[in-house]
C-alpha cells in the first residue's frame, strides 16, 4: 500500500514502504513508457546513475514501440566501475532495451576525449534522434543526493565558470561539462544535462529519493521557497513540466492510497 499527494500542479508525491519503493518506481516509469507506446509516440529515455539506476534495474520489459535510451549525466571515464552508462549495460533493463530494438546512445568518452567534447557529442546525438522522431517525448529518471543535487547539477558548481551553462534558465546548452576540484567530489570530470534542458525539453520526469538520510533534504526540496533559499539544484523540479516524486520517506499526511 502506498500514498499519493499532489504537491503542486507540476509535482505528485508517491510514498511507499521501503520494501516496495524500487518496484513501484519501476512500475510508474513503465506506465509512462507504455502510455506513450499506446499513443504511438517515440520516447527518448534519459536515466541517472546511482540509486535511480537501481530502480530501473528491476523494471519489466521496456515495451515502447520506438525509443532511445541514454544517461542524463555521466563521469568522464572509461572505468566500468565509475561510468554510469557502463554500469547501466550490466542491468536487465539495458538488455531489455536492446532486445526490443531501442537505439542506445552511450555516454562513454572516446579515448582522449575530454568533458567538453563529450558533452557536445552527446547533445548532437540527442538532437539528431529527436530530429528523426519529431513527435517524440523525453522521459527522464532522476535521483537526488543528500546534498540536494540531481543529475550532475552539483551544489559545488555554484560560483564556478560552469554555473551559467549548468543552472541558468537562459542557457542554450542541452549538455554541459563540469570540472570540479577533487576536494568537492571524487569524480571531478563530468557531463550533465543542464537545468534549462530539464525545464524546457523533458516532458515527464520521475525523481527517486529513498533512504532516511535523504528525508530531511527531500522535505526541503518539495517546499519551493525553502528549496530556492537554500539554492539546491533539485529545485529544478518546480520548473519542469511534470514530475512524479517516489520515496519511502513519510513526509506528509496520507491523502490518497494507491
Amino acid at each position: 500500500m502506498g500514498t499519493m499527494r499532489r504537491i503542486s500542479p507540476r509535482i505528485t508525491l508517491h510514498t511507499y514502504p521501503a520494501s516496495r519503493v524500487r518496484e513501484k518506481c519501476s512500475q510508474l516509469v513503465c506506465d509512462v513508457l507504455e502510455r506513450e507506446r499506446d499513443r504511438h509516440i517515440p520516447v527518448l529515455l534519459l536515466l541517472s546513475g546511482g540509486s535511480a539506476l537501481a530502480c530501473m534495474n528491476i523494471s519489466p520489459l521496456c515495451r515502447g514501440s520506438v525509443g532511445a535510451v541514454s544517461m542524463l549525466d555521466d563521469r568522464v571515464t572509461r572505468d566500468p566501475q565509475n561510468n554510469n552508462f557502463l554500469q547501466f549495460t550490466t542491468t536487465d533493463f539495458y538488455r531489455n532495451c536492446v532486445q526490443v530494438g531501442w537505439e542506445i546512445i552511450p555516454t562513454v568518452p572516446e579515448r582522449g576525449e575530454g568533458a567538453a567534447a563529450l558533452a557536445r557529442r552527446i547533445a548532437r546525438a540527442w538532437r539528431a534522434w529527436l530530429a528523426a522522431h519529431p513527435s517524440a517525448k523525453i522521459v527522464a529518471v532522476l535521483g537526488m543526493g543528500e546534498d540536494g543535487h540531481t543529475a550532475g547539477l552539483l551544489p559545488g558548481a555554484r560560483g564556478t565558470r560552469f554555473e551559467e551553462a549548468l543552472f541558468s534558465e537562459g542557457s542554450s546548452a542541452w549538455v554541459a561539462p563540469l570540472l570540479l576540484p577533487k576536494g568537492i567530489t571524487v569524480h571531478p570530470r563530468r557531463i550533465t544535462a543542464t537545468a534549462a534542458f530539464l525545464q524546457k525539453k523533458v516532458d515527464h520526469a520521475t525523481l527517486y529519493a529513498v533512504g532516511s538520510k535523504k528525508c530531511r533534504r527531500l522535505r526541503q526540496a518539495l517546499n519551493e521557497k525553502a528549496c530556492r533559499r537554500a539554492r539546491l539544484p533539485v529545485c529544478v523540479i518546480h520548473s519542469m513540466r511534470e514530475v512524479q516524486v517516489v520515496t519511502d520517506c513519510a513526509l506528509l499526511p496520507q491523502r490518497a492510497r494507491e
